[in-house]
Formats: structure tokens, C-alpha cells, sequence
């Protein structure tokens, strides 16, 4: 059962707004009085739970920035997905671009998903790989990769860490 289904209906309600929030880095409270001066009704219990539980996914992305390349992220630091994901473990990947024809510089995301926790070097090879591969699909596209990031990652509720088994 994913977590969405589990929350209440102000939660879900407030759902959107709180990862909004959460990334544009506002504090709980902060957001919280924004939100009901929206004129938006969620109990205080219920708007915090809510905005802890999205802000642990962000927190766990700084763990990630933090592993050597050569490492594994420890299972334990990376949350619970909160919808149903197909994989084990799932990482948001964001590769920084250039473009030299048009001397624009953007990003993209890539989702790396895998039955197995995977190294920072072998998670960023295949959003590398998955890039490479459809801008050779796309005619004309001629986008340097200048820097891989790995944001965040989720894993599913049934994946133990050793400790636990």
C-alpha cells in the first residue's frame, strides 16, 4: 500500500504544496501559516507529519551527495518510497548540460531504478548511458554532459538492511 493512500484528507489535499515547499526550502512553520492563509483547514499534527515525511526524502539526498563514488548509500538513510515503485531502489539523477550550438546550459533528470543497491560511480554511469542513448534517438541534439548529480533515492518498505534480517 503506498503511502499516499495512508494519508488523511487534508494531507492529501496539502500534498503538493508541501514538496513545494520543501523545495524551495521553507520551514515547517513558515509554510504552514502560508498555507492556511491560503485558506486551506489541516490540523497543526497533521500539516507537520506531512512535511517531515517529504523533507526526510530530501534530507536523504544529502546523504547521497556525501558517499564516495565507490560506495554504497546505506540502506538505512534511504527512505520509504511513497508510491509503488516496480524496482527495489530508485535514484533521481540530475545531469547538468550544455549545449554548444546554442550556448544554453539546462538540466535534466534521469530515474535509475534497480533490484540492488547500487554504487554513486555505477548510478551515475547509467543515467549517463540512459541520456547518451536518447539524445542519439533525437536528431540534432549535440548536449554535453558537464556534471552528474545524484539528488535522491527511495527504496521500497521490503528491502531490509542487514541489520534487520
Amino acid at each position: 500500500m503506498d503511502i499516499i493512500a495512508r494519508l488523511t484528507k487534508s494531507q492529501r489535499d496539502a500534498y503538493d504544496y508541501v514538496q513545494g515547499v520543501v523545495a524551495r526550502g521553507m520551514r515547517a512553520t513558515e509554510a504552514l501559516n502560508a498555507y492556511r492563509a491560503m485558506g486551506q483547514a489541516i490540523r497543526t499534527t497533521s500539516f507537520y507529519d506531512l512535511f517531515n515525511n517529504v523533507f526526510g526524502a530530501k534530507e536523504a539526498g544529502y546523504h547521497i551527495e556525501s558517499v564516495r563514488p565507490d560506495y554504497f548509500p546505506d540502506v538505512a538513510r534511504i527512505p520509504l518510497a511513497k508510491t509503488d515503485i516496480r524496482n527495489n531502489f530508485s535514484y533521481n539523477v540530475r545531469l547538468d548540460m550544455y549545449n554548444p550550438d546554442t550556448n544554453e546550459r539546462f538540466s535534466k533528470n534521469v530515474t535509475v531504478t534497480s533490484s540492488e543497491n547500487m554504487r554513486i560511480i555505477d548510478i551515475k554511469s547509467e543515467a549517463i548511458n540512459a541520456m547518451t542513448e536518447a539524445q542519439s534517438v533525437i536528431e540534432g541534439s549535440n548536449s554535453d554532459i558537464e556534471n552528474v548529480v545524484v539528488e535522491s533515492s527511495v527504496r521500497k518498505a521490503d528491502v531490509f538492511t542487514e541489520e534487520e534480517e
